[in-house]
């Protein structure tokens, strides 16, 4: 059995950005650089690094899924608990 490789790795959690998807399901993004909005784009899509919690950010490695994974029971707990706070 293979073990599972997260490589997209949100530093916003993706539950926490649903609160701002429009009607479409979508974020609108605002492109800093640009000074223009960018088309709107999904939750998976931002606020990620590939292996963003690696000991190298960009390159795989078992830190990173270790980090992910800890995040990840976090995550899992305050998303079924968040629309009661707000």
């Amino acid at each position: 059995m293979s073990k599972q490789v997260t490589k997209k790795q949100h530093y916003v959690p993706k539950f926490y950005l649903k609160n701002f998807e429009n009607a479409n399901g979508e974020i609108e993004v605002f492109n800093l650089k640009a000074n223009r909005f960018d088309k709107p784009k999904t939750r998976g899509s931002i606020c990620y690094g590939e292996f963003f919690y690696g000991e190298e950010t960009g390159v795989e490695d078992d830190h990173s899924q270790k980090i992910e994974n800890a995040f990840k029971l976090i995550e899992d707990n305050l998303s079924k608990n968040l629309d009661p706070l707000i």
